[in-house]
């Protein structure tokens, strides 16, 4: 198994995981930045925010990027 990170950056602000999360494959670690991804998005909809500024990016133990994307949110 490896360990991934999965960050938050909103704009210049970098809120880093510090524990990382142990996943199985690249597919269980795209499954978490999913998951990640629609906490935000939520949020943003909570806040009644018509955009999201923050992005989810994810690292492995190395500390070499693998993943960075910023979830959408479209309101009714």
């Amino acid at each position: 198994m490896s360990r991934y990170f999965f960050h938050i950056r909103d704009g210049s602000i970098l809120v880093p995981d510090e524990e990382g999360m142990e996943c199985s494959s690249i597919r269980a670690m795209e499954d978490e930045a999913q998951a990640s991804e629609r906490n935000l998005a939520e949020a943003a909809l909570h806040n009644r925010s018509q955009r999201i500024t923050a992005s989810i990016e994810v690292e492995d133990e190395q500390g070499n990027e693998v993943r960075r994307a910023v979830p959408k949110v479209w309101l009714h």
